[in-house]
């Protein structure tokens, strides 16, 4: 995790890694900078996020298993 210019930057890894209230976070920070109206658009639930990370697992997994087959 970087802080660069008043913000935090995760890679791809730490932002799934860090849980639920860091990506909670970082989406309010998307939503202030961005100025995205908050009615609009909803902050992710818990259910979301838990998707999202076995979603990420699966596709992480599958990549492993290929590079395993190559060779």
């Amino acid at each position: 995790m970087k802080f660069a210019g008043g913000v935090l930057h995760w890679t791809e890894g730490e932002f799934w890694q860090s849980g639920f209230a860091y990506f909670r976070a970082a989406w309010e920070g998307w939503a202030i900078s961005s100025g995205a109206k908050k009615v609009k658009t909803a902050p992710p639930t818990r259910e979301a996020y838990e998707a999202a990370k076995m979603a990420l697992a699966a596709r992480d997994s599958k990549r492993l298993s290929k590079g395993r087959d190559v060779g």
